[in-house]
């Protein structure tokens, strides 16, 4: 959910995210599905991606201001 959150608030995508990690939309896609978990690796990655500490990146649900029609 987080992850969604800083994609929203960046009004940017999965294939966005995919291509800052060098990764396939199909990898993005598994993890933000639950599909697969991400490692803390991942999330290493993936707060760089962001510009943010792994911390920020999982508390974004409390510090991400997303648009009122993403939130609903």
């Amino acid at each position: 959910m987080a992850i969604r959150l800083h994609l929203a608030a960046r009004n940017t995508t999965q294939t966005w995210l995919a291509t800052k990690l060098h990764r396939s939309v199909f990898w993005i896609g598994r993890r933000m599905s639950g599909e697969v978990s991400f490692d803390s690796n991942d999330l290493d990655e993936i707060a760089e991606a962001f510009g943010v500490s792994v911390p920020e990146l999982l508390s974004a649900a409390d510090a991400v201001k997303v648009p009122e029609a993403v939130a609903s």
